[in-house]
């Protein structure tokens, strides 16, 4: 057997290197070489350094020495950060512009909009560079946030609180809006028992836990234990679609319902939590009027919030009057933060997210099915693309604008010298009590379906996905509290669901990351630069055995890749040995 340079391998040492990784012993580091079949025909696939030229379109894990930080540094899309910088720099000239535009028109009146700027340039900086680091870029914003308003001085003093809650606000009414419009009501009809439960069951059960313990170490009234409850136990559906969005590019769980299971659970989850958080709300903040005042005051909120949202949805139907994409998204968002701050005015405060839920829910279901056959009123046939598109704006709204101010606007809210140690240490002893009590529930919710017990633990730690929900809603109760008490108490609920941000992204990202290519099974699917002619002469036949199984095979990668790299290197190892 020879080598590129012309020497002869020895055969103890091929028999020593079983595996067929030739790396340590030179083969892969010859120059080019064209494979010839039959008759001499030389094929269009080269041999050369890199292995994935062998292996097609097959990624074989590069095993370079380094430190930490060179790998790390390695493994950056440079060319990304590069697009990303560019686009930020850019929006930071136009929002830099647009302020100044205001500032000349309206003085001094306008110098909060400055230190809301602030704010979101600086978290805008922070997400870039956790992301940078493929670390979770909402620690990254809540942590600039933290750092401005603990550690910089009173940089931010001037800032009124009206203004802080009238940016959170509006951040919220686009996380809702979003989580409405991605809701299928026909799609009730065709869940399973098995759904139904992983919707109900986990949330709750997380919901009762933490209401129990927040009674039991805090003191807190019922109706604000249940709140607490309702906030910390909703998943961020976001986070599971794009989690499962990769690992399905990756072939991991592709072919079971793992993926539906949880996107269409984690939908519905959030409007039983929005549902919940209303009529708690609702309770707790009634006023002096007693029992049964408070719960007609959370009865109200209930019915208020959902068929306001659904008759304002209706209007949405009314595709002659909102026939662009502008038109759309402008009325939407106009109604939705009337809503939101309308139902505020009113002291509704858990009217406001059910009716924006209830709206997004029914503007799609009307843009989706096309229910009105008035041609005077709305364009004929079904629109989903008016809900894609819808949605895509609102996503760009969300990114650019009100994710980096609303992480940024609740670092900012955690000031050192008004919370008490006392406060984080119960709060971690809540969030962890309450973390073991939702994947037990929801692996059991899940027996009885064709799902492994490796597949249903799966989907019981990918139900701890959450940030959004808790950063919408974390400060609602510090935001209506009108005595001494509820600001305490929404001192605590703030500082619970802060916490449970910063522990829950980053084992959200190790569950996706990490725990799920090992729990899920993945299908390896051939691609076209796979073909055995491309790849092989001599030993043609075994290797196109070998490639020729079913397009979708459930089969380990990694001795997929073994497989088809020991057939290659010796293979090229006989022609090489043919020329010396």
């Amino acid at each position: 057997m020879a080598t590129a340079s012309g020497m002869l391998l020895p055969e103890s040492e091929m028999a020593s290197n079983p595996s067929g990784d030739f790396r340590e012993i030179g083969i892969l580091e010859s120059p080019p070489l064209k494979l010839h079949g039959e008759g001499g025909t030389p094929y269009d696939k080269d041999i050369s350094n890199s292995e994935s030229d062998l292996l097609g379109a097959v990624h074989i894990p590069d095993s370079r020495e380094g430190s930490a930080l060179s790998r790390l540094c390695r493994q950056v899309d440079w060319a990304q950060v590069r697009a990303n910088a560019r686009a930020y720099l850019n929006l930071l000239l136009v929002m830099a512009v647009a302020y100044l535009t205001i500032f000349c028109i309206f003085g001094e009146i306008s110098l909060p909009a400055l230190y809301l700027m602030l704010i979101w340039q600086a978290a805008h900086i922070g997400g870039f560079v956790f992301d940078l680091f493929r670390l979770p870029s909402i620690l990254g914003m809540m942590l600039v946030g933290f750092l401005l308003r603990n550690f910089m001085g009173p940089i931010l003093d001037p800032l009124p609180d009206s203004w802080v809650f009238a940016a959170r606000q509006a951040c919220a009414v686009i996380v809702v809006l979003r989580a409405g419009l991605e809701v299928e009501v026909t799609k009730l009809r065709e869940l399973g028992f098995s759904t139904i439960r992983l919707i109900f069951l986990p949330g709750l059960s997380e919901t009762l836990t933490i209401a129990l313990l927040a009674r039991s170490i805090f003191g807190l009234p019922i109706a604000l234990c249940f709140t607490m409850g309702f906030i910390m136990a909703a998943v961020g559906p976001a986070i599971i679609l794009s989690g499962m969005s990769d690992l399905l590019n990756k072939g991991y769980g592709a072919g079971t319902s793992v993926a539906a299971l949880l996107v269409a659970a984690s939908t519905f989850d959030d409007m039983v939590s929005v549902c919940g958080l209303s009529i708690s709300v609702g309770l707790a903040f009634s006023g002096d009027g007693g029992t049964g005042a408070a719960l007609l005051h959370g009865l109200l909120n209930l019915v208020v919030g959902f068929f306001g949202g659904i008759v304002s949805g209706v209007l949405c139907w009314f595709t002659q009057f909102w026939n662009t994409s502008f038109k759309r998204v402008t009325f939407l968002l106009c109604v939705a933060q009337a809503a939101m701050f309308g139902m505020w005015r009113a002291e509704l405060y858990g009217a406001g997210p059910l009716w924006i839920v209830m709206l997004g829910m029914a503007a799609a279901y009307g843009w989706r099915y096309g229910p009105l056959k008035w041609p005077w009123l709305a364009q004929p046939g079904p629109h989903e693309d008016f809900v894609h598109a819808t949605d895509e704006v609102l996503a760009v709204i969300w990114e650019f604008g009100a994710k980096p101010l609303l992480f940024g606007i609740i670092g900012t809210s955690i000031k050192v010298a008004d919370i008490e140690p006392s406060f984080v240490s119960n709060s971690l002893a809540i969030v962890a009590a309450g973390l073991p009590v939702r994947i037990l529930v929801a692996f059991l919710s899940l027996f009885g379906t064709d799902l492994t017990i490796h597949e249903r633990l799966f989907c019981g730690t990918a139900w701890i996905s959450k940030a959004l929900f808790q950063a919408v809603f974390g400060s609602l109760p510090l935001q209506v509290a009108s005595t001494p008490e509820q600001t305490q108490a929404g001192q605590i609920i703030l500082t619970a669901s802060v916490m449970e941000i910063i522990i829950m992204a980053p084992l959200a990202s190790l569950v996706f990351y990490k725990l799920g290519p090992l729990l899920l099974r993945r299908v390896a699917k051939v691609t076209p630069s796979m073909e055995p002619d491309a790849v092989v002469s001599a030993d043609s036949a075994q290797v196109a055995d070998l490639l020729s199984r079913p397009i979708s095979v459930e089969v380990a990668m990694f001795e997929r890749q073994q497989e088809i790299k020991k057939f290659a290197v010796m293979d090229s190892l006989r022609i090489l040995h043919k020329f010396d």
